[in-house]
């Protein structure tokens, strides 16, 4: 079921512990799971300077994601009436791999934020050794399973 409230899916985003965000690569589609902060419309991830997922998105910066919250297994006697309760957000956008310091360090903060209410210092030396990348969303929508 679709959820209509943008509050909630902004809620559902803030639960969240894991995201997958999705890539082409060539003709190829390519999906990781990662840790992320969200705020003003944004995604934010950390990952090493290089590797697939820094060439993927150096040659094709659109992407997709989705993030699961509130999942739960609800069993039954008969196999066919297995469901699931969860919350779940996806959706579309364009990634940008951050250069500037004050911009890592600003996305360093939403991600750390999102799992602690812990405030973190980050050196320049660890600003240097870290990609991070912002995900400005385009589309979203929310749904629940029950």
């Amino acid at each position: 079921m679709r959820i209509e409230s943008g509050d909630e899916v902004v809620k559902i985003l803030r639960h969240g512990h894991i995201c997958f965000l999705s890539m082409v690569d060539g003709k190829k589609p390519y999906v990781v799971p990662l840790n992320y902060g969200y705020a003003e419309n944004a995604l934010f991830f950390h990952s090493a300077l290089e590797g697939r997922k820094i060439r993927i998105l150096g040659e094709n910066p659109d992407v997709s994601f989705c993030i699961v919250s509130e999942y739960e297994l609800v069993r039954s006697g008969n196999a066919c009436s297995w469901t699931t309760d969860y919350l779940s957000v996806m959706g579309t956008g364009k990634a940008t791999i951050l250069r500037e310091q004050g911009e890592k360090n600003r996305g360093l903060t939403v991600i750390m934020g999102h799992y602690s209410e812990r405030e973190f210092d980050f050196s320049g030396a660890a600003l240097e050794d870290v990609a991070v990348i912002r995900v400005d969303i385009e589309t979203m929508e929310g749904k629940r399973g029950s």
